[in-house]
């Protein structure tokens, strides 16, 4: 659905705007966040009465849809995700962003500046520009850590009404009305 696309691609453009401030390649971030919820189009393509079950039990007991979806059928649309890009040959860093990014782990080194914990950040700040929610919501529904790390050296990324255009600027943040937020991290 353009639902679907639409939060793909707002997630998408976070991502490359996140990767720029660091170390990781915004193209690969792009790319992941493009595809960090394709899980869910193979359930609703291939497993469709399951995929039916899982909302209408999200609904019923106010789970989330990936708690739902592990309950119903015992894994969620980010390990299918991740299964299918393996199958497809992406690189194992974009196949651990895609599975972890619902529930990122630290680095080996304990870090959260890999690309899972970007993809991540980036979803919850897309879920705010999909939902018109605010950007402490978005910053609420990120693992503390990660909000930490990105607020460390971060700037700011501009939501123009072509997406997320730049990240510069200072360590706060601010919303600017919709259709053109200014976060300052």
């Amino acid at each position: 659905t353009s639902e679907y696309w639409r939060h793909a691609f707002a997630t998408a453009l976070i991502a490359r705007a996140l990767a720029r401030r660091g170390e990781l390649d915004p193209n690969e971030a792009f790319v992941s966040g493009l595809m960090h919820d394709v899980g869910q189009l193979v359930l609703a393509t291939y497993y469709p009465i399951e995929a039916g079950r899982a909302i209408a039990l999200a609904q019923a007991k106010g789970l989330d849809a990936l708690a739902a979806e592990t309950e119903v059928m015992g894994m969620g649309h980010p390990q299918i995700g991740a299964m299918l890009v393996k199958h497809w040959y992406f690189p194992a860093h974009i196949e651990v962003a895609i599975a972890q990014h619902h529930e990122p782990q630290p680095s080996a080194q304990g870090r959260w500046d890999h690309l899972g914990a970007t993809i991540h950040a980036a979803e919850a700040l897309a879920h705010a520009l999909d939902d018109g929610g605010s950007v402490k919501a978005a910053i609420a529904a990120m693992h503390p850590p990660i909000w930490r790390e990105l607020a460390q050296g971060c700037r700011v990324i501009d939501f123009g009404t072509q997406g997320a255009a730049a990240v510069t600027g200072s360590a706060t943040w601010q919303a600017a009305p919709t259709p053109h937020w200014q976060i300052r991290l």
